[in-house]
């Protein structure tokens, strides 16, 4: 029986983990939010998004909720595609011309964050966040 119940907890513990966001952007309201979830330094080196969703931008504030595959270290980021192309653009100098943001902002705006930097732990239960993208010159 209790081999049982430890195992129950296990599974409990380690099962999906809901991660519920409240994204705002200092841009206009127009255009779409981008949000994208990065499980490991490799995967957020490489680009590979373990979730990506899209909602219009068509209030001050827009909800995503998110289920996660196990508790730990994510990278939880975004961008407002303001002019809606579908991609985050860049000037000739390499910065955001649109809003982007971390649920954990990372040090300086200098220089591309490393995952460590910008890592968020999602525990066991539901963890709530607010994502705010904003203009490079903002940070």
């Amino acid at each position: 029986m209790q081999l049982f119940l430890f195992l129950s907890a296990f599974l409990f513990l380690s099962g999906p983990q809901s991660v519920s966001l409240q994204v705002s952007s200092t841009a206009p309201q127009q255009g779409d939010f981008h949000l994208a979830i990065y499980a490991s330094a490799a995967d957020y080196a490489a680009g590979k998004t373990i979730i990506g969703a899209i909602k219009t931008c068509n209030d001050k504030m827009v909800g995503f909720d998110i289920e996660l595959p196990t508790p730990g270290d994510y990278v939880i980021s975004g961008y407002h595609d303001v002019n809606g192309n579908g991609k985050l653009d860049f000037n000739i100098m390499g910065i955001p011309k649109e809003p982007y943001g971390f649920v954990r902002p990372p040090v300086t705006k200098w220089k591309e964050p490393t995952f460590t930097e910008i890592t968020t732990t999602v525990n066991a239960g539901k963890l709530k966040a607010k994502l705010q993208f904003k203009l490079w010159k903002e940070y």
